[in-house]
């Protein structure tokens, strides 16, 4: 696009100022670089087959896709035209080459270069030779994209059709769209050719604007096509920032973007060559697997089993893999992604509920590659790991090096990722812009979804639904794996259900076999006690935990766990065992010391008193559990946590009742709890299908209530901010605070002093002169650094039991006399009436 179809003297315009050598950029100049970068992203991510996908998903025909492409390349080629604004050339670029015109829009430019392109394009489709309702549905989507370059700089808020929101702009004051276009008329600069037809096309553009607005026009057409809407206007979004966002740093510093690729051979052919591998296919050749003498047996077929469904149903998009506790399930996963890897498919996203598995599988994975090119492929991008360092070769200067970091974690460069279930949910649903930037990225890559279901149950029809459509016109090939998985294509309409393949097919089987089934004896003698309190479950455990060395109790509120560890401290009859503790309290340091010190062989009986955290994923071997009866998928992630070796026989899992459940889990209902003996049975079996039956049906029911059908509506009127929020996988409407508590720890060796740390930290963030690369990238590593010293609680806590912070930023608070506040290397309040509030 040359910028001279609208200016006279189109070298006179800037893009940006102060950019390598303090060089001025022109504004053409930056438009075609702005469209190389972005023809690199669709080259690189094989965006046009997504762009078909959507024009056939939103329109429902081929006709018409060479103009649906136009639009979407000028929303790149249109983003920055409104910097011909005089007003913004003069106060944001020092330009004084041009004369100074009031727009009335003072120093703005995003929302100027979206009514030029509503004003060019609304007059291009009225010209086309189509039937009105394309051409209709063509206006719809001009608006869509002159929103996204009206927000390119700023999240995305909420695009409705009300004059409170983004058409205000249009019909205000009989429009600040028109007014602002008149003004440039006045603009000795523009050409008058510009404005040929001006008064037809701005009326036609306000009819538009009222039909939009009054939902008169082709509602029917927004509802269905709601979700499909939603996620273009998202990635439309993602690539404007990306492709500007290059461009802009080109110019800046004269760093040129390149996307780091995988060797796919590489990275299949070490895992092929690993021990574990060698050994399932020597298993697979020799048949030896289907003896069934041991745990690894089951393993091996469960592997093979889910290598084999794939191959059959490889069309699909997403995978349902059920498989038992202690099966096997992430090295099947694994095995699973490589193999659906392709020339199209190029990226691995790895994605789990905890941080702490987050960090346990870049272990497993580094296993196969430590120490191998595709080590440096692997990136974990999630809150608590700092932002990873790239190569810094000799032809790097300093400041390439922290932006490449930068750029590779914030649009998510990485084809090999690891990163929670809360991160990848905010890339596919946050309105923030700093969490759609590597939306674009995330098409054509295999998702791997570990538990899924220890989220919010009042979220999965709006989950599998968003993820069906996500997953078909992003290609991808998502698997969503857990011992407890509910069927939520049950939540889906027949023809969209036929999308979805089950890796497992007959889970049963697998179940039932003695080495899992079996695994564990399960004992209600405590549970049919009714609610017991600390003296019953002390007592049964003097005599009933015999010689075994390794014993887990688990509470479900920290309450709890917190007052049972001070007792059996007390209790002369565990002076022999080392009693541990581990709740949402302990800070990561101290979580991976505690489970340090029961992974493997131990010298002394121990005992872990533990909140939920030890549920879903945590590598530790007991011989012996207690649990307060909470949810049944929660029940069989406990008894995951016991008797994981097949070497053990006496497992024995207790569950017992102390605290109402209904306080903590929304849907809780005592049909869903071991008080019933339905629900005592499908433990025993591992049989779970009549339990998410009665979730699912929950489920169906809960589309017709409030939240859902607002949901629906906000799709319609593609209301982002309040989608964001609905989408939140965690439900946690407390107000917590972060406690940096000052003290003195020995890491590594080495001693660490707290206040240095701090005041580390706090230089950083008042330092102005830094690069914002540089000052990012130094950030993370010191907040990581930080981790060791960290404790999160809620503000109610902080301001009854703590009360005076020394130093503030944000919600981080920093208390000076940090040691006064910890006891046996644990946070401790001081208010023994208030310690510990009643969550998990």
């Amino acid at each position: 696009m040359k910028l001279d179809f609208i200016v006279k003297n189109s070298d006179n315009y800037l893009a940006h100022i102060d950019g390598v050598g303090d060089s001025k950029e022109k504004l053409q100049d930056h438009i075609n670089k702005t469209f190389k970068y972005y023809e690199k992203i669709i080259e690189e991510k094989n965006l046009g087959k997504v762009f078909e996908r959507f024009f056939l998903g939103i329109f429902d025909q081929k006709e018409g896709y060479s103009h649906f492409k136009d639009l979407i390349d000028s929303v790149i080629l249109f983003h920055d035209l409104g910097k011909i604004n005089s007003r913004f050339q003069r106060n944001k670029l020092k330009n004084f080459e041009l004369d100074l015109i009031d727009l009335g829009i003072e120093g703005e430019h995003s929302i100027l270069s979206s009514f030029i392109y509503v004003y060019i394009f609304v007059g291009k489709i009225k010209k086309l030779e189509i039937d009105d309702e394309l051409k209709e549905k063509f206006y719809y989507l001009i608006f869509l994209n002159a929103f996204v370059i009206s927000r390119h700089h700023s999240d995305l808020s909420d695009f409705s059709y009300s004059i409170h929101n983004f058409f205000d702009l249009f019909i205000d004051e009989r429009s600040k769209f028109y007014k602002t276009l008149k003004y440039l008329k006045k603009d000795k600069n523009i050409k008058e050719e510009f404005f040929a037809n001006f008064e037809e096309i701005t009326n036609d553009i306000m009819d538009l604007v009222y039909d939009f607005d009054m939902d008169f026009s082709y509602t029917d057409f927004k509802k269905s096509k709601s979700k499909e809407i939603y996620i273009y206007t998202r990635l439309i979004y993602s690539i404007l920032v990306a492709s500007d966002f290059y461009a802009t740093t080109d110019y800046m510093n004269g760093y040129k973007t390149n996307l780091p690729q995988i060797n796919k051979n590489d990275l299949i052919k070490i895992y092929n060559n690993s021990k574990l591998i060698k050994s399932i296919r020597k298993s697979e050749k020799d048949k030896s697997y289907e003896k069934k003498e041991n745990i690894n047996d089951l393993r091996t077929k469960i592997f093979l089993n889910a290598e084999k469904n794939l191959e059959e149903e490889k069309d699909k998009n997403i995978f349902f893999l059920e498989a038992p506790t202690g099966s096997g399930k992430s090295n099947t996963a694994m095995n699973l992604s490589y193999k659906l890897l392709n020339n199209q498919i190029n990226k691995i996203i790895y994605a789990y509920p905890f941080n702490t598995l987050v960090e346990q599988n870049k272990n497993t994975l580094l296993k196969y590659y430590k120490k191998t090119s595709i080590e440096e492929k692997i990136s974990i991008i999630n809150s608590i790991t700092p932002i990873e360092k790239s190569d810094n070769d000799d032809f790097m200067k300093d400041w390439d090096y922290y932006i490449k970091s930068l750029l590779d974690r914030e649009f998510l460069h990485s084809p090999f990722i690891i990163t929670s279930n809360v991160g990848l949910f905010n890339t596919l649903f946050s309105n923030k812009r700093k969490n759609i930037f590597g939306l674009y990225q995330i098409t054509n890559s295999v998702i791997v979804l570990d538990e899924i279901q220890a989220y919010r149950e009042d979220l999965w029809n709006e989950i599998i639904e968003m993820l069906e459509i996500y997953a078909k016109i992003f290609n991808l090939k998502i698997i969503i794996m857990s011992a407890t998985l509910p069927d939520l294509s049950a939540l889906l309409d027949d023809d969209k259900k036929r999308n979805i393949g089950k890796l497992i097919k007959n889970p049963r089987e697998m179940f039932n076999e003695p080495l899992f089934k079996n695994r564990v004896k399960i004992n209600y003698d405590l549970l049919d006690l009714g609610r017991i309190d600390y003296d019953h479950l002390l007592n049964h455990m003097k005599e009933n935990i015999g010689n075994h060395k390794k014993i887990l109790v688990e509470f479900i509120r920290k309450k709890d766990a917190e007052n049972f560890f001070k007792i059996l401290n007390e209790e002369e009859f565990f002076y022999q065992y080392n009693i541990l503790i581990l709740t949402g309290d302990d800070n990561l340091r101290r979580k991976a010391q505690v489970i340090g010190q029961i992974s493997g062989k131990i010298d002394k009986k121990t005992i872990l008193i533990a909140s939920q955290v030890v549920e879903a994923g945590v590598d530790i071997d007991m011989d012996i559990g207690y649990k307060d009866i909470s949810m049944l998928e929660n029940e069989e992630q406990f008894l995951g946590r016991i008797g994981r070796s097949d070497l053990k026989n006496d497992a024995v899992a207790y569950f017992f009742d102390m605290s109402d459940e209904k306080k903590i889990y929304k849907n809780a209902q005592d049909i869903l709890t071991l008080r019933n003996k339905d629900r005592r049975k499908d433990l025993e079996t591992k049989d779970f299908s009549r339990y998410f039956a009665l979730k699912l049906q929950k489920a169906k029911n809960d589309r017709d209530e409030y939240a859902y059908i607002n949901f629906e509506k906000d799709l319609v009127k593609l209301n982002f901010e309040k989608i964001s929020k609905h989408m939140e996988l965690i439900d946690d409407n407390r107000q917590m605070v972060e406690l940096f508590l000052n003290r003195n720890l020995r890491i590594n060796g080495k001693e660490i002093n707290g206040s240095e740390i701090w005041t580390q930290y706090t230089n950083l963030i008042e330092n102005k002169d830094m690069d914002y690369s540089e000052k990012i990238v130094k950030l993370s590593e010191k907040k990581a650094q930080m981790s060791d010293f960290l404790y999160r609680i809620s503000k109610r806590d902080f301001v009854k039991c703590i009360g005076k912070a020394n130093d503030i930023i944000g919600n981080l608070v920093y208390i000076e006399d940090g040691e006064r506040y910890i006891y046996r290397e644990r946070l401790n309040y001081k208010d023994e009436n208030d310690e510990f509030e009643d969550i998990i």
